[in-house]
């Protein structure tokens, strides 16, 4: 089955003519856009109808086509025998009362007259409407004299720099303008350039846009001061002077600075610590620099541009910063005090070093253990057992205040001779503890827990507890034989053989 035309409601024929392909009607809109303009404007378009000579057979030759504004020729097809011209129409009415009036051939149907004008709306009519009317931009006004001119005439640089002015040279008519200066110090190098260049003149005048440089290089050993220059111009029988300076500045072509956002951290020893520092380019050039940091000896330091490991190069930008991070980590034997770490930024011609300061609190370590380092003891039902512990400070830092916890079985009582203690670095402290099981415990093992806790650092130790039983218990038993044996004496006694 072929193509429908369901505007027409027919398949599709000899007189219809494919003029794009695609998913729907997007893939193929003719035109698309945004017209902007104002809202009342005319649109002329003339339609000229010419037949095309016929074939042998009496046919028309299937290859007519439409020619928008004389230029663009799009294959049509379906106007069958004719060529439209499609020049300056003012209204679909005209070509309409034109077609009434004979003055156009007619088209061999209805239809065909439908479809002609469907094309001229959208071919012809859409792209006038949606046509952006561009605002045209003001030209340069023309000069009447020769002019010289730079955007900055005075500059300030340091010694050994180098300057470049921008010049634009205008003339009322073309005209080659000779170049000249007046006034360059001794030992300076200036010259004029342009197209890559040593030029001494420049073709200027209407519509002439010379890309035009005067470059002046000072020497190292040029004083502190001001330096004025003239640079001439003469072409086209005028002359025009423009007078320029140069500064120079031991300062004038920025710093460096290195810069860390905080001056000083605090850590434990053994754990790492980081500075954020930011390397400011204040100069008018690009840098490349090498970083080097450096710690007390035995401390591990690093530094590094920010998301960037193991970069030790750091390219900076003319005005531009970037954060480099700085990583100490001190020992665990580093006692507890401040230390200075320094970071060097190096780069040709700039140095710049900043310190740090690091500030170690010391480790915080507790242990906990008995004296005999077994953790067993034996208590007996009825009694008091008192039991030793060892606390000691294996770090670098004092601990002020550790308190000594316990978690016994239920029914047991358990006290410290002191449950409060400070413990100096490096030092050891004991505690007894006195533990008195339950007058209900069985004879068995137990468990006791025993806790030392400090804000920094904690401990803690189990101890597995035998019950014996009470000795009381044991008279009475004893206390219960010899009764027996002594009722069986005298029960023998009284009634033994007669």
């Amino acid at each position: 089955m072929g193509a429908l035309d369901p505007t027409n409601n027919q398949t599709v024929g000899e007189l219809h003519g494919k003029i794009g392909h695609g998913r729907d009607y997007e893939d193929v809109m003719p035109l698309t856009g945004v017209y902007h303009g104002g809202l009342e404007h005319d649109l002329g378009v003339h339609v000229a109808i010419n037949r095309e000579l016929l074939s042998s057979n009496g046919r028309t030759p299937w290859s007519p086509s439409v020619t928008l504004s004389g230029r663009r020729r799009i294959r049509s097809g379906f106007l069958t025998g004719f060529i439209i011209d499609l020049a300056s129409l003012r209204s679909f009415s005209d070509c309409a009362q034109e077609f009434e009036e004979g003055a156009l051939i007619n088209l061999t149907s209805k239809r065909h007259l439908l479809v002609a004008l469907a094309l001229l709306a959208t071919f012809v009519l859409a792209p006038a409407a949606l046509a952006q009317t561009e605002e045209e931009q003001p030209a340069t006004p023309p000069v009447s004299t020769l002019t010289v001119s730079t955007p900055f005439p005075s500059v300030a640089v340091e010694p050994g720099d180098q300057v470049s002015y921008a010049l634009t040279v205008a003339a009322p008519a073309q005209a080659a303008v000779a170049l000249s200066l007046e006034g360059v110090p001794e030992g300076w190098a200036a010259a004029f350039r342009g197209g890559g260049f040593e030029v001494d003149s420049v073709t200027a005048g209407p519509g002439l846009e010379p890309e035009l440089t005067f470059d002046v290089t000072v020497p190292t050993s040029a004083a502190e001061g001001d330096y004025p220059m003239t640079i001439n111009a003469s072409g086209g029988g005028q002359s025009v002077a423009l007078d320029i300076a140069v500064r120079v500045s031991a300062q004038a072509g920025g710093e460096v600075t290195l810069t860390p956002n905080f001056p000083g951290l605090r850590t434990p020893a053994g754990e790492a610590v980081t500075f954020d520092v930011e390397l400011s380019n204040g100069t008018p050039a690009d840098l490349e620099f090498e970083l080097s940091p450096s710690a007390p000896a035995g401390w591990d330091v690093t530094a590094e541009l920010s998301g960037q490991a193991q970069a030790s190069v750091v390219q900076v930008e003319a005005g531009g910063t970037e954060t480099i991070n700085v990583e100490v980590t001190p020992p665990l034997t580093a006692e507890a005090t401040q230390y200075p770490v320094t970071l060097q930024a190096t780069a040709p011609g700039s140095t710049v070093e900043t310190e740090m300061i690091v500030e170690v609190t010391g480790s915080y370590s507790l242990e906990m253990t008995t004296a005999d380092q077994r953790l067993n003891a034996e208590v007996t039902v009825g009694s008091t057992s008192d039991f030793q512990i060892i606390l000691t400070n294996t770090g670098t830092a004092d601990l002020d205040n550790v308190v000594v916890g316990v978690t016994p079985p239920t029914g047991w009582d358990v006290a410290f001779d002191n449950q409060e203690v400070p413990i100096p670095a490096g030092e050891t402290v004991p505690v007894t503890a006195t533990i008195t099981p339950s007058e209900e415990a069985v004879a068995g093992d137990y468990v006791i827990t025993f806790t030392a806790t400090h804000e920094q650092a904690d401990a803690e130790m189990e101890i597995r507890t035998t019950v014996n039983p009470s000795a009381v218990w044991g008279i009475v038993g004893i206390a219960v034989i010899a009764l027996t044996l002594a009722g069986l004496a005298w029960v023998f006694r009284r009634f033994g053989r007669r």
